[in-house]
């Protein structure tokens, strides 16, 4: 299938389509220059679901107070709207968030405000800045399924395929925290 790109024009604003999604609208000066204007994220960022053997509230309490025992020792606590949370990795590989929605046992939104993904590979250090980490949780026969979407993280940027992988394995450190009692979160090895 061959794709297109459908640009519609509209003075002064330039809105430019890709397969029925709009990707940016830009502005066009007297000068005839080009500035975008605002960007808007493709519908494919990274979503994944798992089952766990535990309780909705337990898996709440695990992304709400206990994430040093599945994401990061180096973390605090984030429990209602307006709450800070801030996760560290290394020496300066560092996120901070806003609890911006909290539904408890259901589900609880993260708003990324402050991005440090300070990896030698990446150029772009702040990628997560702006993005959104959604947890879902629903209760089945066996406990919960927990769906994670980070709105933003999508395939075209460049901390991609290193932060799916860390999704992978942070998600499966939470499923055995919470059905065994043992996750294995990041932990700061100090040198001796």
């Amino acid at each position: 299938m061959q794709r297109m790109l459908l640009q519609v024009t509209l003075r002064p604003f330039e809105v430019i389509y890709k397969r029925s999604k709009l990707l940016a609208v830009s502005c066009v000066n007297e000068d005839r220059k080009y500035g975008t204007i605002g960007i808007i994220m493709p519908a494919h960022s990274y979503s994944t679901e798992i089952l766990i053997s535990a309780k909705p509230d337990s898996v709440y309490k695990a992304i709400t107070r206990d994430i040093d025992k599945w994401w990061t020792a180096l973390s605090n606590q984030a429990l209602q709207v307006g709450d800070k949370l801030a996760v560290r990795f290394e020496k300066t590989t560092s996120w901070v968030m806003t609890v911006s929605e909290a539904f408890p046992n259901r589900s609880l939104v993260w708003k990324v405000v402050e991005a440090n993904h300070d990896l030698e590979d990446l150029s772009k250090k702040d990628e997560w800045k702006e993005t959104t980490i959604k947890w879902e949780i629903a209760e089945n026969k066996t406990g919960s399924k927990v769906t994670l979407t980070h709105r933003g993280l999508v395939p075209a940027l460049e901390c991609f395929e290193i932060c799916q992988a860390g999704w992978g394995y942070f998600l499966g450190s939470l499923k055995d925290y919470l059905e065994t009692g043992k996750g294995y979160p990041y932990r700061e090895t100090i040198a001796e």
